[in-house]
């Protein structure tokens, strides 16, 4: 009778370990070549962004046009969120400009992307004053009002600072100026702030849109 050879056996044991290595090797390779690639396709802003993205509170508003809007009706396109009000002299303005701005030279049509206007001053701002302000920023701007109630909600839901009467100008809001960029996902992205260098506000305008 032929003796079994007990050599085999062994061979396979020493074997395993090596495929399971290799394995393992192949996989700590694939995971780092995703992560490379995920961290170079991510954006780059340069304003402060939200890790991890956030959902944009909803909400419907009185628009300029005497209808309503959907914060949820733009979803599929980049919308570009700014609380202001048409009596401001100075910062609102000079925002709305730069969006604008950024909008053309970014070369993205009013179908591309949504600037919204809430206003912060619900009891001077209607429907009509909105509709004449607007003018002046069109085609990419939308104006929205509401309740003294509906506007004070939606300032503490995304946290915005609105307040009246400097001594000499009670017709004068202080308030906060920053423009939420918000994806196609309605996430919110970046936190946009209009007294950046001009060069980076509309790097970060144009990154947005690009997502």
């Amino acid at each position: 009778m032929q003796a079994v050879s007990k050599a085999a056996p062994e061979v396979r044991s020493k074997a395993v370990p090596r495929v399971l290595a290799a394995v393992a090797v192949a996989l700590l390779l694939a995971l780092a070549i995703a992560a490379a690639t995920l961290v170079a396709g991510s954006p780059s802003f340069h304003a402060t962004t939200y890790e991890p993205p956030a959902p944009a509170r909803d909400f419907t508003l009185t628009d300029h046009t005497g209808g309503t809007t959907s914060l949820s009706d733009l979803r599929g396109k980049p919308v570009l969120l700014f609380f202001g009000y048409t009596h401001c002299p100075d910062v609102c303005p000079m925002t709305l400009s730069l969006l604008r701005d950024a909008l053309r030279q970014a070369g993205a049509g009013p179908e591309e992307v949504s600037v919204l206007l809430v206003t912060v001053d619900p009891a001077r701002d209607t429907p009509e004053i909105l509709a004449r302000y607007v003018e002046r920023y069109a085609p990419y701007l939308t104006g929205l009002t509401g309740s003294e109630a509906e506007i004070q909600q939606l300032l503490s839901a995304y946290g915005i600072h609105a307040e009246g009467g400097h001594e000499g100008h009670s017709g004068l809001l202080t308030h906060t100026s920053a423009v939420f960029g918000i994806d196609r996902d309605g996430m919110i992205r970046v936190l946009l702030r209009p007294e950046a260098p001009r060069d980076e506000f509309l790097a970060d305008v144009k990154t947005l849109l690009e997502l």
